[in-house]
């Protein structure tokens, strides 16, 4: 299966521009520049945590029973997900991608194809990423902060948590592609 999905990510003129591109549609979502971090940072999770154990049992289900009603209710899930906040929106065309290959492969390896854990622990990991992000945010690039300039606070907040992953957000490497946009 040809890979149909494009999901894009660039600033224009103040403006973050989140594209998601399937054969199916394009969306594209804008926000004022760096408001869509904001705002995750202030997504409730508590609320959602019921919803993504029933999503853990209806995978589970569908792992046993192989009915398409499972499907549904997961990606009806995710996709109210999506507009919950731009960055659950890769997650519910990925995993309507998985859900329509399990399908064509009529169920088979399904527990691979659909790893029920990585959509359970959304919630505590969302949660740990803004703790994180905060944190950074505090105690690094807080302007009212006396000691040291921003490079010197961020070095200093790395060193004090490399040994400990949990603290310490993990910047990760980006598969970055310039391409015209727009005009």
């Amino acid at each position: 299966m040809a890979d149909d999905l494009q999901y894009k990510v660039y600033l224009l003129e103040g403006q973050e521009n989140f594209v998601t591109e399937t054969k199916e549609y394009a969306l594209k979502k804008e926000y004022q520049f760096p408001d869509s971090l904001i705002d995750f940072l202030y997504v409730d999770f508590q609320p959602l945590m019921g919803a993504f154990e029933q999503l853990g049992r209806d995978i589970e289900n569908l792992y046993q029973k192989k009915d398409a009603q499972y499907t549904r209710s997961v990606l009806d899930f995710l996709h109210d997900m999506a507009k919950v906040h731009p960055y659950f929106e890769i997650t519910y065309h990925v995993w309507k991608k998985r859900f329509r290959q399990a399908e064509e492969q009529e169920f088979k390896n399904i527990i691979d194809l659909l790893p029920r854990k990585q959509l359970t622990w959304i919630p505590s990991e969302a949660v740990e990423i803004q703790r994180q992000i905060r944190d950074i945010f505090d105690n690094c690039l807080d302007r009212d902060l006396s000691q040291g300039t921003v490079n010197e606070r961020l070095t200093s907040h790395f060193k004090k948590y490399q040994d400990d992953s949990l603290k310490l957000f993990r910047f990760q490497k980006l598969n970055i592609k310039y391409e015209m946009v727009e005009d």
